[in-house]
């Protein structure tokens, strides 16, 4: 399933770039807008995040948050 993911991300970057090289800044920014609310919900249906936050960027931080907090407590 990591692989998986990390090929779509890989794809989904590309055509991130292709679209910057193609077709401009604007078109690039929706493309990247559309990605980040397609990592938020697989993070959100993958990890167990409050009902409450349905924001994307929120979704993300809090599973950021989460990881870097048990990468901290494996260290030690």
């Amino acid at each position: 399933m990591d692989r998986l993911a990390m090929l779509l991300l890989q794809h989904m970057l590309s055509d991130l770039a292709r679209t910057y090289r193609l077709e401009g800044a604007t078109a690039a920014r929706l493309m990247l807008a559309d990605i980040e609310r397609e990592i938020a919900e697989r993070l959100y249906l993958m990890c167990e995040v409050s009902p409450l936050i349905r924001d994307s960027r929120e979704v993300i931080s809090a599973v950021a948050m989460r990881v870097r907090a048990e990468l901290r407590g494996g260290q030690g």
